[in-house]
Formats: structure tokens, sequence, C-alpha cells
């Protein structure tokens, strides 16, 4: 049994590994990285199916894959009418590359497999906010390629800091709920949670303010969920310790503006890294405090006024961060749209070209609301009607781009896909045998789904592939009999 397991465990692995890869492969989004993935992901569906081990889901796990396959479909019909031939095509070739990617995540995330999702996803994201937030404490030693677009804003691996954001913000949820699992073993725990100030300077650094709201949506699902005084004190702990670290780097406008010469980047780089080592063990600190029962000790009282001044810290560090303008950046991106700085100012404005897109993308569908412009059409919509000066090739929005493109048919088949996902979710949850790690996979899916509704993380397979793990952990979790594991 366990030489027919072996294979399983690997490739289980390789897949929950594939969303790292891609980061490091500018989240995969071009052409190559794209073809790569797609012919790799459907050569392994292909020997799955012929070993007899490929699993078809029921019920509401196959309205998942059925309406995802559909959309792809779909995708691959409106070519015939879209204006971009060729990258309509791309666009086909990546939602056929998540079909055959979900059907391996149900095949492959079950079981002890399954309890793994959610660590291994999360030791992913640290590793990519690791070397995201390398770039700029350790300049001389991790060099990394400065873009005119980005600005101030940490964008590498992925080169978009907003798919970096996205990811951050997964990978925090994911952390504070691993450190809150009492199942993991202490030291797992203590590690998680110590690295979440690693991906919450990384978030910081990348000046999203899309990320910033998911991640506050998948905390507060990730506490509804749990609903006990350990996680609310470890999220706590973690937004405290990710504040503290985001404000101490913002003193330093060599890590945070790029500001300065090549000495002045690697002093502070060094100084700021100090500084995040030392958060981090004060965040493993806390988990060992929790895990010995403090909890208990302080009362419910007193627990409250700690999670309240947990609260007012972040709220004082975040005026503190936006309350100071900060240092230039080298390079300065013209745009004739909405005036969006490019460092930390753009923290403390509302101002966005989002509107503009999704203003065009709506009038798009009202043009042709049935089967839409056709895949990859906004980026000639925009440059047909838009008001502003502004480049952009999608519509900042996974559901207003998909009714501009792919019409109401094609929205249909995503509404679908985002109920039959919430289905399996509600189902995992209510497995008693897999409600914990149920509890991350809702919470971090949370937060995903609501940022592809301001960006295009549809487009970053680095991103949308971790919430296919995810949703693929649920569905054959939903699919499973309901079995009290610590019952035996």
């Amino acid at each position: 049994m366990a030489l027919v397991r072996r294979p399983r465990t690997i490739a289980a692995a390789a897949l929950l590994a594939a969303p790292t890869v891609l980061a490091f492969m500018s989240g995969g989004f071009f052409e190559g990285a794209r073809l790569w993935t797609g012919l790799i992901v459907w050569a392994a569906v292909a020997v799955m199916a012929l070993a007899g081990r490929l699993a078809l889901p029921r019920g509401a796990g196959l309205v998942v894959v059925g309406s995802l396959a559909a959309l792809a479909i779909w995708t691959a019909v409106s070519i015939a009418w879209s204006p971009l031939k060729d990258p309509a095509l791309g666009d086909a070739e990546r939602v056929v590359t998540y079909v055959g990617f979900l059907l391996l995540a149900i095949s492959l995330l079950r079981d002890g497999a399954a309890e793994l999702t959610a660590p291994s996803l999360a030791a992913g994201t640290v590793i990519v906010g690791g070397y995201a937030v390398a770039t700029r404490l350790l300049p001389t030693l991790i060099h990394s390629h400065l873009s005119l677009s980005a600005g101030a804003r940490l964008d590498q691996p992925l080169t978009y800091w907003n798919a970096l954001g996205a990811v951050m913000a997964i990978g925090i949820v994911l952390l504070i709920q691993v450190a809150a699992d009492e199942r993991w073993h202490g030291a797992l725990r203590a590690a998680a949670l110590a690295a979440a100030p690693v991906n919450g300077l990384a978030l910081y650094l990348t000046f999203s303010r899309g990320s910033l709201a998911a991640l506050a949506v998948g905390v507060v699902v990730l506490l509804v969920l749990q609903r006990t005084r350990r996680a609310l004190a470890l999220a706590v702990a973690a937004l405290v310790a990710s504040g503290v670290i985001a404000a101490f780097a913002s003193a330093f406008a060599a890590v945070d503006s790029l500001a300065g010469d090549a000495a002045t980047r690697r002093n502070e780089g060094l100084i700021v890294l100090a500084a995040l080592g030392v958060v981090c063990l004060a965040a493993a600190a806390a988990e060992r405090a929790v895990a010995a029962g403090i909890l208990e000790r302080l009362g419910r009282r007193a627990l409250e006024i700690a999670v309240v001044a947990g609260v007012l810290a972040v709220i004082v560090g975040a005026v503190f961060i936006v309350g100071r303008n900060p240092e230039p950046t080298p390079q300065e991106v013209p745009s004739q749209g909405a005036n969006l700085p490019t460092n930390r100012a753009r923290l403390a404005t509302l101002k966005t070209n989002r509107y503009d897109y999704w203003k065009v993308a709506l009038h798009g569908f009202g043009d042709k609301p049935l089967e839409g412009v056709g895949a990859h059409g906004f980026q000639a919509l925009w440059l047909e009607r838009r008001d502003i000066g502004e480049s952009a090739q999608d519509a900042h929005s996974l559901y207003i781009e998909t009714l501009a493109e792919l019409g109401v048919i094609g929205f249909a088949f995503l509404l679908a896909f985002l109920v039959g996902a919430f289905l399996c979710l509600r189902r995992a949850l209510a497995n008693p045998g897999f409600r914990p790690s149920a509890v991350g996979w809702a919470a971090a899916s949370a937060a995903g789904f609501v940022h592809a509704g301001v960006d295009w993380d549809w487009e970053m397979p680095a991103v949308f592939l971790i919430l296919l793990c995810l949703l693929g952990a649920a569905i054959a979790a939903a699919g499973d009999p309901v079995v009290d594991r610590d019952r035996g």
C-alpha cells in the first residue's frame, strides 16, 4: 500500500508546489509558461485517467468542474468573434489548464494530502514573500528587475504588485489558520505565526489596497468560522506583528521608496531585516504563550482589552504609515488618468482608474449582452471607448470582464462555478474530520475571490492555482463520508 501511495504523494506535492514554481516564472502569465503548464497538467490528467486514479466528483463538485469546463469551451468558441484572435486563444488555453488542474486537485488532495493543503500552500507563499522581501532587504545578494510601471511597489517575482499582494493576503490567512489548528505540532504552529510578518511586510510593500481589503475579508471569515479565543488572539498577533514591521520599514526610504544609493539601500535593508527577525521571534513567542494557556489565565475581560489594544495598535500604525509624506520614487509613471502615486502615498487615497475600466466593460456588455465581445475583447473595447490615456488589457475584475467578453452565457457558467464552490466548501465545513482545515480553505478562498473582483488574478496562474488547490481539497472532502476522525 505504501508503494501504491508514494507516487500519489509525490504527485500531490508537485501539485501543491506548482503555484510557487509559477510565481518565479512571472506568475505563469506569459505564453511559454502558460503552454508548458497546460501540457504538463493535461499529460498528468491522461496518465491518471489511464491508471484509473482520476476521481470525478458528484453533486456540487460536478457542477464546479462542469461549469469551469463549459466556461473554457465558451471562451474558445468566442474566439470566432473576438477582435484579438491570438490573445483570445491564450485566454482559452489558460481556462483549459485550470480545468485539468482542478481535476488533478480533486484526485490528489484527499485524506492526508488534503490536511497538508493549507500548510503546504502557506509555506509556498512564505517562500515567495521571503524572496520578495529579500530584494529590498538584501539588494546586493538578491537582485531584482525594477520596472517602470511598478515604481516603488514590490512586484517580484510575479512581476505584478497586486498579484503578489493577493498571494501574500491568502498566505497570511492560511498561516493564521495553521497556527490556530491545535492538531499540528507546536513547532509548526509557532513557525506559521512567525512567518506571518514576512508576508505582511511583502504585502505592505506592494502598496496594494485591494490586497489589504482581501486580507481583511479573509481574516473576518476565518474568525467567524473558527469562533475560538485562540484563533482571535493569534489573528490579532499576526496582524499586529505585520503592522509593526510595516510601520518600521516605512521609516527607511531606501526600503520603502527605493530612495538612496546602493550603500544606503544595503545598510537600511540590514536594519529592517534585523527588525523583521525580532518581530518574527515575537510572533512565535506569542503563539507559544497561547499554547501554554495564557488566554485561560488572562480571563475574558483581559483578553478583550488585549484584542482592543491590538486593533488600536494596527490602526495607529496605519495612520503613522500614511500620515507621512514618502520619499519620491526614482521613477515616476506618467498617467493620463487618476493621479496615482507608485509609493506608499497610494495607501492614503481612494482614487483609481478601475471605475473607468468597469464603465467601458459594462458598456461593451450592453452592446452584446448575450455572447459578449469575445475573449480578450476588452483590450480593443478599451482602445475604442476610453476617456483616459491609460493602456489596459483587462477590466480589473473577473466578474465584470466576464460579462463584457463572454456575455450572460459566460457569466452564467462563472456564477455556477462560484455557487458550486460555495456549496462544496460548506459541505467540507460540515465534515467533522475536515472542518479545521476547511475553515482555512474557505477563509483563504474568500480572500482570493474578493480580490479577483478588483483585479486580474484570473490571468495569473500563480494566484488562481492556489484557489483551485483549496477548492479541489474541499470538493474531495465534501464527497467523502462524514467521519469523526477523533473516534477512529
